[in-house]
């Protein structure tokens, strides 16, 4: 039985995926104690859609946010079982993909820049 092969996702659309998922989380109405609600990822995949991520079909798409928010459900409910435990989680998930982001995009300046030369 041959395996599907998985989408291969730019620097630029995990960059999107990470920013659109901060944005979730600071938008009140979307965002939970543990994450992002349902309709906030719904709307995350909308926005990869509309802003052209190079997962060319929508389930590949889907299924990328789906196994960050999967990930953040499994390492969420591993961390502690204690309140400060998980908001203690929770600050270090947010602090890291805040370094990622800004990772991203020093990594895509300086393509940017090395293109121009």
């Amino acid at each position: 039985q041959m395996k599907k092969q998985r989408a291969t996702w730019k620097r630029a659309d995990e960059k999107l995926l990470l920013k659109c998922y901060l944005a979730a989380r600071n938008d009140a109405s979307l965002k939970t104690d543990k994450g992002v609600k349902s309709k906030g990822w719904a709307k995350i995949v909308a926005r990869l859609a509309k802003e052209g991520s190079s997962a060319d079909k929508a389930a590949q798409r889907t299924a990328r946010v789906k196994r960050y928010r999967d990930g953040r459900k499994k390492n969420a409910s591993g961390a502690s079982r204690s309140r400060e435990g998980m908001e203690a989680f929770f600050a270090t998930a947010e602090r890291y993909f805040q370094l990622k982001a800004d990772l991203l995009a020093k990594q895509l300046a300086s393509q940017d820049t090395s293109q121009v030369d």
